[in-house]
């Protein structure tokens, strides 16, 4: 985990405190430096209204991104936090007639050096993160003004995160597709790795293959299509499994298929799970079932040849 660290110096009283950042889930480290940014500022202008009237801020801050914002906000995200602090600027410009003479500095300070307020900024920020602060609660902000506004790329993260997470029990509790579930145990993009490659007619097999809604007597025979489900070698039941590892009408064209497999980083396994859930494997899987002739609707697909050497060679995750 980053972090980093603000706080506010002038030569009249020099003040290490922290800043207490709330986790990712409520801002961005960038916002959380702005908001630094902001309460050092606004403590320096409460100073000026209490007649404490120091004549200097200098402002340390390990957030680039942030310094660059303050010095150029006009197409800067974060424009609440940017807007408060320019406010407390004019604030302090109106009720001091010297205002050009005092000198307001933000400089860059390296994170992690030993530095004793940026190291207890960092503390503070960990604590935070992890829930030492009322577990992401909104916090009081004593000196500055912005309070807490989540960015949309922020906002955006929470949806993302909550749909993933609802997706994910739907998932669960879903009574159908128990073939799929089996092979995903919670939905993921990596699972889309492994049609990157395939053509339409090589996707549309694979998905068979790995439902089980495939054009084999094991499922024809449950949708009332076929009397039996018994495969036409008299050894098992007709499943995608099978036809690929086990059906001895096919085993020239298995051998063929296992030496392909050995060709991948799954070398010698059998494992059926894992040969159609790799995204090499599944060009050699839905060229096998084409090869044997067993689905109508795709006997007039020609095999493709194999891509370059290092396209799609890498398992999903």
């Amino acid at each position: 985990m980053t972090t980093s660290h603000l706080y506010p110096k002038d030569v009249q009283h020099s003040d290490n405190g922290s800043k207490r950042r709330a986790n990712t889930d409520e801002s961005t480290v960038y916002v959380a430096e702005l908001n630094g940014i902001e309460m050092a500022v606004a403590k320096f202008v409460n100073q000026h209204q209490n007649h404490t009237r120091p004549t200097r801020l200098i402002i340390f801050s390990d957030c680039q991104a942030a310094i660059q914002a303050v010095q150029n906000p006009k197409r800067s995200s974060g424009q609440f936090v940017l807007s408060a602090i320019y406010n407390h600027v004019r604030a302090l410009r109106s009720q001091t007639p010297t205002f050009d003479q005092i000198p307001i500095e933000i400089r860059w300070i390296p994170a992690h050096v030993g530095v004793p307020g940026n190291e207890t900024a960092d503390v503070e920020a960990k604590l935070a993160a992890t829930g030492g602060v009322g577990n992401g609660a909104e916090q009081p902000h004593p000196e500055g003004s912005a309070g807490r506004v989540l960015l949309a790329a922020t906002a955006k993260r929470r949806v993302r995160r909550r749909i993933k997470e609802r997706w994910a029990q739907e998932w669960a509790k879903e009574r159908t597709g128990k073939p799929n579930q089996r092979l995903v145990k919670a939905p993921d993009k990596k699972v889309l790795r492994l049609f990157e490659s395939l053509s339409k007619p090589y996707t549309s097999v694979l998905i068979q293959m790995r439902s089980m809604r495939i054009a084999l007597n094991h499922f024809l025979f449950k949708i009332k299509a076929v009397e039996s489900d018994e495969c036409y070698c008299s050894e098992g039941s007709q499943t995608p499994r099978h036809i690929l590892m086990q059906c001895p009408l096919y085993a020239d064209l298995r051998k063929t298929f296992l030496d392909k497999i050995r060709m991948t980083d799954l070398g010698d396994s059998t494992d059926y799970d894992a040969i159609i859930s790799h995204s090499q494997a599944t060009r050699y899987v839905a060229e096998f079932m084409l090869q044997t002739g067993l689905l109508g609707q795709s006997r007039h697909v020609e095999i493709e040849p194999e891509p370059p050497q290092g396209e799609g060679n890498d398992p999903p995750g």
